[in-house]
């Protein structure tokens, strides 16, 4: 494995891991744009020569610049950043064929993917049962500022492709506090913020006989860390737009 020099665009908790746990991968953290050095195509530009990759764990205002930017200079940048995915399809016509090379999740953790794909074989199965309801709920540290978490969207939007093709679900709503007109068509996601808690979702479905749950709940952010290193290892070498299910495919084939 290639010893990377990583770029930071964001140091709060996830850069902090990300700091703490780099060297164990054998990996340096050879820049870091942060409060007191924000991130500018400048200051990026100029850091080229001495970063491999970079990861970018900071707001989804700063996320078209550096797309623009690894585009435009042949970069390579893992994305942990959720907020932009309206513009998704711009972001990958922005970098395809541009030789740069770009991979996004809003959830780098094996077990969350492990988790995604659960829930995507339950829904395959609970689309077809009108006796069952199902809803979302997500709980995250009170410091969090997007709600639902980009997790919980990516979630909704595995349900929402089964619950589509049976006619039961329509579309996916946030639930608004105190919101008491739901409707039948829809799959509603809500949140809470509390305390210190790194990450917890949960999958219910619901029918008058019984209720099945699908619950993960992160212990550390490490796993997230960890899964965002790895990002770096496998879009090093490559070009083009990518996402969790193409490096999945190549990591669960080749454990470390």
């Amino acid at each position: 494995m290639k010893k990377l020099r990583l770029g930071l665009v964001g140091v709060g908790q996830m850069g902090t891991r990300l700091i703490e746990l780099a060297p164990e991968r054998g990996h340096t953290i050879t820049a870091e744009f942060k409060s007191n050095y924000p991130f500018t195509e400048e200051r990026m530009i100029q850091a080229k020569d001495r970063v491999d990759v970079w990861i970018d764990f900071s707001h989804a205002s700063l996320t078209e610049k550096l797309v623009k930017t690894v585009s435009e200079h042949q970069l390579k940048l893992v994305i942990g950043t959720t907020g932009w995915y309206d513009k998704l399809d711009d972001y990958k016509a922005m970098v395809q064929n541009s030789g740069a090379g770009v991979i996004y999740a809003p959830n780098f953790s094996t077990g969350v993917y492990t988790f995604n794909k659960i829930v995507e074989f339950a829904a395959s199965i609970m689309s077809k049962l009108k006796a069952y309801d199902v809803a979302i709920h997500e709980i995250h540290h009170h410091e969090k500022r997007d709600a639902p978490s980009g997790t919980a969207k990516s979630l909704a939007q595995t349900l929402l492709t089964h619950y589509k093709a049976s006619g039961l679900k329509k579309k996916v709503v946030p639930l608004a506090p105190g919101n008491t007109d739901i409707a039948a068509d829809t799959i509603y996601v809500s949140s809470s913020r509390v305390g210190h808690v790194v990450g917890r979702h949960e999958i219910q479905f619901d029918s008058v006989e019984d209720s099945i749950g699908l619950i993960h709940d992160a212990r550390s952010r490490n796993g997230f860390a960890l899964g965002a290193i790895r990002a770096t290892e496998w879009i090093y070498d490559k070009q083009g737009f990518y996402n969790l299910d193409d490096f999945f495919a190549d990591l669960l084939g080749n454990q470390e």
